[in-house]
């Protein structure tokens, strides 16, 4: 079983995400984020895989960059724990719709004018991302836009029906679609490809080998150090025989959320190996810029 698997996310959970809602609605954002700091304390305390993987973290990123700010600290520690929690009033906030317009921020105007004008010709595209940052967002960016997005997105199957449920009853209209990972198979590819060619996107994360199937990775260069990346991702992506691009939305030091987008057409998906060392160097770029943003928090590097 791969090493992620083994850890379940502090944040998870329909009774955490339904009490975050209740408070988020109640009292708002800035309140619910004060409230939420006593509860990572605690988490900070008695999760020692999460504070160890996040000190191993820092430790590779000071290691790699010689960045004397990124050296760990029991205080860098904290704030990995506490900005992941903070991702999830994010996530929240985008699925409510209560993310507006000003607070997105595009890096590249070209690849985002491309991403949308593929869908307004109803051709759809398959979007690479990671635990890195906050993909939820991409609904702020159809707000942004005055678009609609369908977006169909790849999940842990025990969480698939919490959190279809969590969804619709935050937002009947939220356009989201949840596909347990374990059901993968030639019935999944062909719903998706059909997805697609209606124009719709589909999301997959490119950054955590299988749990089931620790063959299908590669071991690549990141950060100093050699980790997996999943080999399945790229290769459904070949199959698909559509444009693709990589985006992560992450929050910048004014609490807007920078939007990268990274778009490629259908030709080069021909070879997986190539896109997903592309995608490799992409987000060791990213992560360097977001340190703090790197939501894996078990022990990542071979």
């Amino acid at each position: 079983m791969a090493k992620w698997a083994q850890y379940k996310e502090f944040g998870a959970g329909a009774f955490r995400l339904y009490l975050l809602l209740g408070i988020y609605r109640f009292f708002g954002k800035r309140v619910l984020k004060v409230l939420i700091f006593p509860i990572v304390f605690t988490a900070f305390i008695f999760m020692k895989n999460a504070r160890r993987a996040s000190w191993d973290y820092f430790a590779r990123l000071y290691s790699f960059s010689n960045n004397p700010e990124l050296k760990p600290s029991f205080i860098k520690t904290f704030r990995h724990l506490y900005s992941f929690a903070i991702s999830l009033i994010d996530k929240i906030g985008a699925w409510i719709g209560d993310i507006t317009e000003t607070e997105v921020v595009y890096k590249d105007e070209q690849a985002v004018n491309r991403f949308f004008e593929s869908l307004k010709a109803r051709k759809g595209v398959f979007i690479l991302c990671s635990h890195l940052g906050n993909i939820e967002l991409l609904r702020a960016m159809a707000t942004s836009r005055k678009e609609k997005i369908v977006v169909n997105g790849f999940i842990e199957a025990e969480r698939t029906q919490d959190f279809n449920a969590f969804i619709a009853k935050m937002n009947p209209d939220s356009a989201l679609n949840l596909i347990p990972i374990k059901d993968i198979g030639i019935d999944t590819a062909s719903h998706i490809k059909t997805k697609l060619e209606e124009g719709e996107v589909v999301v997959m994360a490119a950054d955590r080998e299988p749990s089931m199937n620790e063959k299908g990775s590669a071991l690549l260069p990141f950060l100093g150090g050699s980790a997996f990346f999943p080999k399945g991702a790229f290769r459904f992506l070949k199959v698909m025989k559509c444009d693709f691009c990589f985006v992560f939305i992450c929050r910048n030091e004014t609490g807007k959320y920078d939007v990268h987008v990274d778009y490629h057409s259908a030709e080069m998906a021909r070879n997986p190996d190539e896109v997903m060392k592309k995608f490799v160097v992409y987000l060791e770029k990213l992560v360097l810029k977001y340190p703090y943003q790197w939501y894996n928090f078990y022990t990542f590097w071979h």
